[in-house]
């Protein structure tokens, strides 16, 4: 998010995202022509100005004193949740309808959860059928492992090709738990990859995780492109697999010469394995041998292209999220290797951006940042309660209390319940 501030500190314009020049991302106005027109404006027109920061900090007051809650939510809130998910719900793609879509973690988990407490066997499909349709798509990196960060349209092929490590911390989590509930191992594959993914390619020689990917990457003719890093044409899959190989990689993962992408191809998949195999006259272990061999080759082939710039910022709160899904997934599938890299990552935060008594917000360069907001806490209580469980060294659970008292103290609102997103320590904007 950018926003103009007053010199007095009041914010008068803003926005989410603006891309760097005119036409990019097909927006007429690019972030350049922007400044110059909002320096323009605040030097020409100064009362439109001051009345414009006068409104929003107004507005924002308004909107950050919610009314006193009065009572706990009830189940008739569970239930028009659980509705209001059916009434947007997808029923070819999964997910809620219409595009662009992003993951969907949290309301799989609501899924999940209220299958188990009313045995709703629709709600089960429903989540059933979206985990299984983003595994397919090209919103999962098919040779990689590891989410984009949300289709462009309704049917999860083409994505914006960032990845994000909160995105993929929420995807294993719940990845994981729909492999729970149905023992679907497409699921366990996809919590399995991912992680490994994050191992390989987003840790910090300490051990906790860098932040993102770009989505876009160089071309061989030194041309920044969205998704070329990602994407394959029919001769590319020749020149790595050998033609066996190619031909099969290309079958099951939609490989055509016309492409899906700009002339390229995002790999996803439309068939079931087993399909695709008996079609081949394959086993399907012999196919699920070949796909696994043609998937490291074209990993390897990838990583000698031009890679996305990686953020390589350590966020407190997006290392909570991830080391809550290390150390969950080790103790649910039985793997101390996942348990391990929580466990690093856990004392790399602590060691490095917990200080006297106090957490900050970001590392980079050796040097934490910025006093810590609210979710920073609350993902770190809740990443070292999850590590606890998972190893259960009484260190995790006293600083997990800690941190919780210093939330009590500093976040919550005693008056009127609930707590706010700066302690009172904090930047006083």
């Amino acid at each position: 998010m950018t926003v103009w501030l007053t010199p007095d500190r009041k914010p008068f314009y803003g926005g989410t995202y603006f891309p760097a020049r005119d036409g990019d991302r097909g927006t007429s106005m690019g972030f350049l022509t922007l400044l110059e027109k909002v320096k323009e404006s605040y030097e020409k027109k100064p009362d439109l100005i001051r009345q414009a920061s006068d409104h929003l900090v107004e507005t924002l007051q308004q909107m950050l004193s919610p009314q006193k809650g009065d009572k706990s939510p009830e189940e008739s809130a569970l239930k028009m949740s659980i509705s209001q998910l059916k009434k947007q719900y997808d029923v070819v793609n999964g997910g809620a309808m219409g595009a662009p879509k992003f993951p969907s973690t949290m309301p799989v988990r609501l899924l999940l959860r209220y299958c188990r407490r009313t045995m709703d066997e629709t709600v089960l499909k429903m989540a059933d059928q979206t985990l299984l349709k983003m595994a397919n798509g090209g919103i999962y990196d098919q040779v990689g492992g590891g989410f984009h960060r949300y289709s462009t349209d309704k049917h999860w092929l083409v994505p914006h090709f960032e990845k994000m490590l909160y995105d993929n911390a929420l995807l294993v989590t719940a990845f994981l738990e729909g492999f729970q509930v149905t023992n679907d191992k497409i699921f366990k594959q996809v919590v399995d990859d991912t992680l490994q993914y994050v191992k390989r390619d987003m840790t910090a020689p300490g051990g906790a995780f860098y932040s993102a990917t770009d989505a876009d990457s160089l071309t061989p003719g030194g041309e920044s492109e969205e998704g070329y890093s990602f994407t394959w044409t029919p001769d590319e899959l020749l020149t790595v697999l050998g033609k066996e190989q190619a031909d099969v990689v290309s079958l099951y993962y939609n490989v055509t010469e016309t492409g899906n992408f700009e002339g390229r191809n995002i790999l996803n998949i439309q068939a079931k394995a087993a399909s695709v195999a008996r079609d081949l006259e394959m086993s399907e272990q012999d196919f699920f041998d070949l796909i696994s061999e043609a998937r490291s080759k074209l990993y390897t082939q990838r990583n000698k292209r031009a890679l996305p710039l990686r953020d390589e910022k350590i966020l407190t709160a997006w290392n909570g999220l991830m080391i809550s899904a290390f150390a969950r997934s080790g103790l649910l599938l039985d793997n101390p290797e996942y348990v391990l890299v929580a466990k690093k990552a856990a004392r790399f935060i602590l060691d490095n951006l917990y200080k006297n008594k106090e957490l900050y917000r970001s590392y980079k360069d050796g040097k934490a940042s910025y006093k810590a907001y609210l979710d920073d806490y609350a993902f770190i209580i809740a990443a070292l309660l999850d590590l606890f469980e998972a190893d259960p060294e009484p260190f995790w659970f006293e600083a997990a209390v800690d941190l919780d008292q210093f939330l009590s103290d500093h976040f919550e609102d005693k008056a009127d319940g609930g707590f706010f997103m700066t302690a009172d320590n904090h930047e006083n904007l």
